[in-house]
């Protein structure tokens, strides 16, 4: 009996010690940002969608606004890198060539695109 016991305990703490903790990519989300006093445009509001896909990064932007004549334009994204902790994505509107370069601090990210607007915005989940 008292190897019974032992046996069962044993097991328990076999079992307990072979849980695997689920790893958090703390890049992956889905952020609202804005890029702030675009000439001739005004703040941009975007939805950016960051997620893993074969060891890389992959990332979507979408336009935030209500206004109608933004909602035209589709963004295409061209590439999504992460090196030194800083977010580098490059895209495609209206045949312009945008690069975005990036950094994530908890819930917030912040950086500019172009090297010439700013942009601040928070992770929704």
């Amino acid at each position: 009996m008292k190897k019974l016991i032992g046996s069962f305990i044993f097991l328990i703490f076999a079992a307990c010690g072979t849980q695997k903790k689920a790893i958090v990519d703390p890049f992956v989300g889905v952020y609202d940002m804005t890029v702030f006093e675009v000439t001739q445009i005004g703040d941009i509001p975007l939805k950016l969608i960051i997620k893993k896909d074969n060891g890389g990064y992959v990332s979507e932007i979408e336009t935030n606004s209500q206004d109608p004549a933004a909602s035209e334009y589709l963004w295409e994204v061209t590439s999504t890198s992460i090196d030194d902790d800083i977010i580098y994505i490059d895209a495609t509107i209206a045949n312009y060539d945008l690069s975005f370069e990036l950094n994530l601090d908890n819930n917030d990210i912040s950086g500019s695109m172009m090297g010439m607007f700013d942009v601040e915005g928070i992770k929704l989940q």
